[in-house]
């Protein structure tokens, strides 16, 4: 079974938090949504890639960046996109 890399980034401009960010949210929505996103971002990048190799050389990122008042997650592969 392919199995594609997923790197995770998280970067945050409060000290605290030691660039972790810490924010609110409700943890059954948040889950859902980004277990969608990844699953569909893991099947697409799955389908693009011919072998392993290939695989290796398109990671799926996510990006967690935080100031005080925002968050932001951004998730991006090298997929072929929506046809």
């Amino acid at each position: 079974a392919h199995r594609p890399i997923v790197k995770v980034e998280t970067h945050s401009t409060l000290g605290k938090d030691k660039g972790v960010p810490r924010f609110t949210y409700i943890p059954g929505a948040l889950r859902y949504i980004m277990c969608e996103l990844l699953k569909n971002s893991c099947r697409a990048t799955v389908e693009a890639c011919a072998d392993e190799r290939e695989l290796k050389d398109r990671p799926i990122n996510v990006v967690v960046c935080a100031d005080e008042h925002n968050v932001a997650i951004c998730t991006s592969d090298r997929a072929r996109g929506i046809p």
